[in-house]
């Protein structure tokens, strides 16, 4: 996103490729936990959590804004809360009620491929993303537009008043 000269990212996504067959899958989630901590939930699939590593398809890591390991919220499903790409760049129409995913959800998901061979991954994507920044971000560039349309409508207003009279 960019506003008034200046770059706000919120979104990062990186995908991996393994060579050959692809790497163990104990080394990879050894390497992640080991770059980000513990996760805060390990899934099969999206949404169903495991703590059988031989079976993880995804982990996921949440963050405060000061980049402490944030809390699993409790009453909101974490795998509901859009991860960027399928977020507007815009902030979100009044009507929409903002909920936890619109206000804390920071976070690192590692999400992977299982090769031919099932103790192997053969692809990971990692995606990095601040959604309530990405929506503050998207607030700003929001009022920032319609300050230069108000601006704009002000400016034509004043022609209009300068014009001279018209011969009737």
């Amino acid at each position: 996103m960019q506003t008034n000269g200046a770059t706000s990212v919120w979104n990062v996504e990186r995908t991996r490729f393994f060579p050959d067959k692809g790497i163990a899958k104990a080394t990879l989630l050894t390497s992640l936990r080991e770059k980000y901590g513990k996760e805060t939930v390990a899934w099969i699939v999206t949404g169903t959590p495991t703590t059988d590593d031989s079976k993880v398809t995804a982990l996921v890591w949440l963050f405060d804004e000061q980049g402490r390991p944030g809390p699993l919220p409790s009453s909101m499903r974490i795998e509901n809360c859009p991860s960027g790409s399928n977020l507007a760049e815009s902030s979100l129409p009044a009507y929409v009620v903002r909920n936890w995913c619109h206000t804390s959800f920071i976070a690192v998901l590692a999400q992977f491929s299982t090769s031919m061979t099932p103790e192997l991954y053969d692809r990971m994507t990692v995606t990095m993303v601040n959604l309530p920044f990405g929506l503050r971000a998207g607030d700003a560039t929001e009022n920032w537009k319609k300050e230069i349309a108000e601006g704009a409508h002000k400016r034509d207003l004043e022609k209009g008043k300068q014009q001279e009279k018209p011969k009737l």
